[in-house]
């Protein structure tokens, strides 16, 4: 997490429109719209370049963004503290296959949809947990010629998770006294998708949300997440923080329907004394 100055909302608002960035962004929207591949990625290098030191720039402690490679690192890392984010850019290649295009003759494949996916969802993300909402600027979406926004991939995840909203965020509540710990689970932005360029294996993404009150005195040892189904089990570690959002991706193979998961807290109370409190919620993806 970072700390963001007073006025960043506005200071992001200038930002956005700047020509630097504005350009970027709208021919980013046009590429996405008439499936120009390699300059596409290319031109998303620069905006996600430009997401970075925006943030920079609006943060308390600032950084040196060069390349989208350190923006990526900063957005994911620093600012969502989620590394599952960054393995996700990672997974698609965006940087990589940047690179490759520009350095190379080699022509780039990439799963359009699922990259503004990610990168909307990023964008989500910051502007949510630090009130941004002129960030939001930066959603990607297809243009028509008019330059009029034809599909946004962000509103069609959300409007998929407003109709689940029943089912969407099953959780659970623990306390023992010292601390209470809350257990929530989300619907992921990638929801159900396929996974590979040849081979597609079909996969499941959903989030961890954990808020950890009490007295913030005692020192977080472990938290781990048990996570099962009727067909298999895994463990996965989450952060050792008072709140965290992880996001989870799962072989539908093996993880489908009900899934339980149970979250394990170690905390000390002394220098020789751990305690452990956990939580235990399910919920059908």
């Amino acid at each position: 997490m970072i700390n963001i100055v007073n006025g960043a909302n506005q200071k992001v608002y200038q930002m956005v429109f700047e020509k630097s960035v504005s350009a970027f962004y709208l021919s980013v929207c046009e590429r996405y719209s008439k499936g120009y591949t390699q300059l596409f990625i290319t031109d998303l290098q620069n905006l996600i370049t430009k997401v970075g030191i925006i943030m920079s720039e609006v943060s308390t402690s600032k950084k040196r963004i060069s390349y989208c490679s350190s923006a990526l690192d900063y957005l994911c890392n620093d600012v969502l503290n989620s590394n599952n984010l960054y393995k996700r850019f990672d997974e698609i290649g965006i940087n990589a296959k940047g690179n490759i295009g520009k350095h190379s003759l080699k022509s780039n494949t990439i799963d359009l949809d699922k990259t503004v996916i990610v990168f909307n969802s990023m964008i989500d993300n910051i502007a949510n947990r630090y009130n941004l909402p002129a960030l939001k600027k930066l959603l990607i979406c297809k243009r028509d010629s008019s330059n009029k926004a034809m599909t946004n991939v962000i509103q069609t995840t959300r409007k998929s998770q407003d109709q689940n909203k029943n089912t969407a965020n099953p959780s659970a509540q623990t306390s023992d006294g010292n601390l209470i710990l809350k257990t929530s689970l989300l619907k992921g932005p990638l929801g159900r998708y396929q996974k590979g360029i040849i081979k597609k294996t079909p996969m499941l993404n959903f989030r961890i949300s954990l808020n950890i009150h009490g007295n913030r005195f005692y020192k977080i040892k472990e938290i781990e997440a048990q996570i099962s189904s009727a067909h298999s089990r895994k463990t996965i570690s989450l952060p050792n923080q008072y709140e965290s959002l992880t996001d989870v991706n799962l072989e539908a193979a093996q993880f489908s329907g009900k899934i339980k998961v149970v979250v394990i807290l170690k905390y000390k109370i002394s220098l020789l004394v751990t305690k452990e409190i956990k939580t235990t919620v399910s919920g059908i993806f």
